[in-house]
């Protein structure tokens, strides 16, 4: 299969570089003829696109035409003019431009973010075994919910709420007899809160949980709303009493420790959250003495069970794959993101890079 991949690729690759080399170099075709030629085709296509707006073409053309339109699109098709006005042979003289518009291109590709996230994710579902018996689930939950700010009830999830959801589901096969919420503490929630209640007093652990100042009591609601008892789900004390608005990995797994009573050796957790972070998680929470069983969840290119499957270059390779895009600039730069992090933690001696 990856045979007739490649061949079918290069195929195209010919092929569109004779017809370039037809067009423009020998001219064989009068430019006002291909000129003519492509406005009737963009026609064509429009009008395919309008009198089926369900099918395939209609939303590849979608794609195109909106590119053209969006922030990312615009600042790709100025930089494009700026950068090739003078032809290719100068494309590389104009330095910092020509290397924006490469890096804004080139990352913006949704087959290269989706084909980097790929190997972060693949790593975190290398020995995925989920139903080890542990001695708690740990749900790394931050930015996992928003504020809704319309009534006490509202709680609306970010696009890495299933982590809630898997944590829920771990629980009710009997994976581990409690949830460990750790998440941060929001000063925007903290004045839409406050502002209506007066029983809401600093300081006072009670009263934070009371008036839902830290996302991790967001969480809490939430999992007691999927059948997960109030009992069986526990905040460290550490985030709620510093009233922390930043919780990374690291400061969540000082806190789980904390509540282990700082000895966690022998200690098995369950640890949720999302598939491109795993990694990083694992060692950070192993190099505290934990044992870890992961569950990833979050994923951008891989089904949860389904290891096996072609790599993402080959899944992604087609006009869809290809057209620049907000989320493919998105998953791009969170894979960079995540290396990056990776790279200061070792730094730090958070982690260590042998365990890979």
């Amino acid at each position: 299969m990856l045979f007739e991949s490649l061949t079918f690729l290069l195929l195209w690759i010919f092929i569109g570089w004779l017809i370039w080399y037809l067009l423009f170099k020998v001219k064989f075709v009068p430019v006002a003829y291909y000129t003519g030629l492509g406005i009737i085709t963009v026609a064509a296509l429009l009008t395919i696109a309008f009198m089926s707006p369900t099918g395939r073409t209609s939303e590849i053309l979608g794609s195109l035409l909106s590119l053209l339109f969006t922030p990312l699109g615009l600042a790709l098709l100025l930089l494009s003019r700026f950068n090739l006005k003078s032809g290719l042979a100068k494309f590389a003289g104009n330095g910092f431009a020509a290397a924006a518009f490469s890096i804004l291109l080139f990352s913006s590709v949704p087959v290269v973010g989706f084909s980097l996230a790929e190997q972060l994710e693949r790593s975190a579902i290398r020995d995925l075994n989920t139903d080890q018996v542990t001695q708690a689930i740990v749900l790394l939950g931050d930015g996992t919910t928003r504020v809704a700010g319309i009534g006490d009830q509202r709680i609306e999830l970010t696009e890495s709420g299933d982590r809630i959801t898997e944590a829920a589901q771990l629980y009710r096969r009997g994976v581990a007899p409690r949830i460990i919420v750790s998440a941060g503490f929001r000063p925007e929630r903290n004045a839409y809160w406050l502002s209506g209640r007066s029983g809401c007093v600093d300081g006072e652990v009670e009263a934070f949980r009371e008036c839902r100042q830290g996302e991790s009591t967001d969480i809490r609601a939430l999992l007691e709303r999927t059948g997960v008892p109030a009992n069986a789900i526990s905040v460290p004390e550490g985030e709620i009493v510093n009233r922390r608005e930043i919780v990374d990995i690291r400061t969540s797994a000082l806190d789980v420790q904390e509540e282990f009573g700082g000895n966690v050796e022998g200690v098995r957790i369950t640890l949720v959250t999302s598939a491109i972070n795993m990694r990083r998680a694992v060692l950070s929470f192993e190099s505290l003495g934990f044992t870890v069983v992961p569950a990833p969840t979050d994923f951008y290119t891989l089904p949860y069970d389904a290891p096996d499957i072609p790599p993402a270059p080959l899944r992604y390779l087609g006009i869809p794959g290809l057209i620049p895009s907000v989320e493919g600039l998105s998953v791009s730069t969170k894979v960079v993101s995540e290396y990056l992090l990776s790279v200061f933690y070792f730094l730090r001696g958070w982690i260590s890079p042998f365990r890979m």
